[in-house]
């Protein structure tokens, strides 16, 4: 996790090194001094030179390994550089003659903008998180476990992270790093997605904000299949009082002209306006 804000010609673009020639950083230095707006200055910034070259751990829905003492030690060292290095948010090129230095240090004007732009890349990672979730849930559904099971291990572990949080007086970094976590967790729960702070953040700040609006997403797909694992799964002793009355029969007599696919989607209508429980057929048969 070593970065300095003054080096030599390379540039870092998708983690790979290249080495950039004076015209080109001369080149650069005038577009990058030419964007009025701060935003797409940020952009243009992290587009050449890369906004966060340092690595944080991914998205984890098991709170116990996310707040780990290695995930936590990685945290307050990236807290110890930000408050050491005042050229983080700067890139310096030297050459013989002359150096050029690009920085989108924000102003307090700006504050809000840089805020909401690197909660943006964090929460790029939108993509793993739900290719994860969507692994969780096979994994449930292979070993006939109930969604409702993981929600109330997740439930837990909030329980436990908050009880810690309250139980420490001292307000010690790794409580400050749960609770900037909470916060972002109850945001995504009370308005859908993050409130932009208007106050300069620091960069670890905003990473564990967005782990916290990715946790609520996490929670709210939890519950959504665990409504729709309940609607599928309607008790035995039901669908067999369904059979037993002939329910079933004299719906599919009542239709004889349907095909297959169509009668499926007929009985399985007819049962939710009687039940108010929705279930698919297999669940009949």
């Amino acid at each position: 996790m070593q970065y300095t804000g003054a080096f030599y010609p390379q540039r870092h673009v998708n983690d790979t090194t290249m080495i950039y020639t004076q015209p080109e950083i001369n080149e650069l230095f005038l577009k990058f001094y030419s964007i009025d707006k701060y935003g797409d200055r940020l952009k243009f910034y992290d587009d050449h030179f890369n906004i966060l070259p340092f690595t944080l751990p991914d998205f984890e829905t098991n709170l116990f390994t996310f707040f780990s003492e290695d995930h936590l030690q990685q945290f307050e060292n990236l807290l110890r550089m930000e408050r050491k290095n005042s050229k983080s948010l700067q890139k310096t090129f030297f050459f013989e003659k002359e150096h050029y230095t690009f920085s989108i240090k924000p102003g307090p004007a700006h504050y809000a903008t840089f805020n909401n732009y690197i909660i943006s890349r964090f929460l790029q990672a939108d993509a793993r998180l739900k290719q994860k979730i969507q692994q969780e849930l096979e994994l449930i559904g292979e070993s006939k476990t109930p969604v409702n099971t993981m929600l109330a291990s997740v439930n837990e572990m909030l329980v436990m992270l908050k009880r810690k949080v309250s139980c420490d007086n001292r307000r010690r970094l790794n409580t400050q790093f749960a609770l900037v976590f909470l916060k972002g967790l109850t945001d995504f729960s009370a308005h859908g997605m993050p409130v932009i702070a208007p106050k300069r953040k620091k960069i670890i700040e905003l990473y564990l904000y967005a782990q916290g609006v990715m946790y609520g997403e996490y929670i709210q797909l939890l519950k959504k299949n665990a409504r729709g694992q309940e609607e599928a799964n309607m008790p035995f002793d039901k669908i067999s009082l369904l059979k037993e009355l002939g329910v079933i029969e004299a719906i599919r007599r009542k239709y004889p002209f349907l095909n297959k696919a169509d009668m499926d989607k007929k009985i399985e209508e007819i049962i939710y306006l009687v039940t108010g429980e929705r279930m698919t057929i297999t669940a009949m048969r």
